[in-house]
């Protein structure tokens, strides 16, 4: 983590930078706006006070754009640099989703089942616009590109968006193999006590994580693809 005087000395500048630029702004405004009080923001611009990582993004929230925020947090807070990096990985995994088109959706399934796709099998799979759709998840930072395959930018996907889980769904359905002898497509509802639902949730995770071993071994890596998922829920 960088020394306090390299520190003081940064948020000093910066918010003498950030009145200067503006006649309407002052210390007062900017206590007003950061939820800190002005004793302890004279005291910053005076480069006489510490700043914690607390301190430092109410104040960078106002006074430089997102995109410099994030490089003076890396300089000055090193230390918190890899949450930064598992906070943004969530984000796209989670967020990313919510606004693909369909043809976007069975891209994503074609490239992350295989984890690695040519280009041009891809194409031959989609037909035209694939290059536009591989684009928008390419947007989305959802997918990587080299100069013949296309691959995932993350080891997994999931969703919380019904907006993408229908579309997702209807693929999943009107793609299923019903002569396959693997095939199994099952949905049971019933009442349940909540231990006897604590029960089957187990299994359920034991299931799955059985599933991801058996997915995740470079070994079993093939040209099949496959749809596999287990949901449980009440309503």
């Amino acid at each position: 983590m960088a020394p306090t005087a390299d520190k003081s000395a940064v948020f000093s500048q910066l918010i003498k930078g950030w009145v200067a630029e503006n006649r309407g702004r002052n210390l007062y405004v900017l206590a007003k706006s950061s939820g800190l009080s002005y004793t302890n923001l004279r005291s910053i611009e005076a480069g006489k006070s510490d700043v914690t990582i607390d301190t430092a993004l109410r104040l960078l929230r106002y006074i430089q754009p997102d995109a410099a925020t994030t490089q003076t947090i890396l300089n000055l807070y090193p230390d918190i640099a890899p949450l930064l990096s598992y906070l943004s990985q969530q984000k796209a995994r989670q967020g990313a989703w919510r606004l693909l088109s369909p043809k976007a959706c069975r891209a994503a399934v074609e490239i992350y089942g295989r984890r690695r796709i040519p280009r041009d099998e891809l194409g031959r799979i989609l037909g035209r616009g694939t290059e536009s759709v591989v684009q928008e998840l390419m947007a989305a930072g959802l997918v990587q590109a080299d100069d013949e395959h296309y691959r995932p930018s993350h080891a997994f996907f999931h969703f919380n968006s019904p907006d993408v889980l229908i579309p997702l769904l209807r693929l999943f359905l009107d793609n299923i193999s019903h002569e396959d002898p693997w095939n199994l497509v099952e949905a049971r509802f019933t009442g349940l006590k909540p231990e006897a639902a604590a029960a089957i949730q187990s299994i359920l995770e034991d299931a799955r994580l059985r599933i991801l071993r058996i997915k995740q071994d470079p070994e079993n890596a093939g040209a099949l693809n496959v749809a596999w998922g287990l949901l449980m829920t009440r309503f």
